[in-house]
């Protein structure tokens, strides 16, 4: 017990600290997340600064924020350590995805508007007056037709 007691106070605990910041802008990032072997140990602040304090040994640090790629740094940490960070945007983009109902220039090319198609069967199914199916009477029917 004594002998883990010891071990435990040999151990030095040394600071990593610095800031995290856009590659391409030099902006400072807000919230960038810090893991170290996979448990998160700190978020950079409003300046982009972070600060945390680890036990002498080799640890496998990983850096994500949103929208730009994580950053894997190797960390033999013997002493203090000041440690800025750039990210970079991804090298890889999607392309524009645009979802449409109707062909692109439809509308354009088109002359029909406003057009209602009225098949005879559907003029077949009203109500005829003196046993004849009405187009006239079938066209009043349709909702928006109105009569004067």
């Amino acid at each position: 017990m004594l002998t883990l007691v010891g071990i435990s106070q040999g151990q030095s605990k040394f600071t990593v600290s610095g800031e995290v910041s856009d590659k391409s802008s030099g902006e400072t990032i807000i919230g960038a997340a810090l893991f170290v072997n996979g448990a998160g140990v700190a978020i950079s602040n409003e300046y982009g600064f972070y600060s945390f304090d680890l036990i002498e040994g080799i640890y496998s640090l990983e850096v994500k924020y949103i929208g730009l790629e994580t950053k894997l740094i190797n960390l033999d940490l013997k002493s203090n350590t000041v440690l800025n960070i750039a990210l970079e945007a991804p090298s890889k983009t999607l392309s524009e995805v645009v979802i449409s109902s109707v062909a692109k220039n439809e509308q354009i090319q088109s002359t029909e508007m406003g057009v209602k198609t009225l098949s005879s069967k559907v003029i077949k199914q009203l109500p005829a007056v003196l046993g004849e199916a009405d187009v006239l009477r079938a066209i009043q029917l349709l909702p928006g037709v109105s009569t004067t």
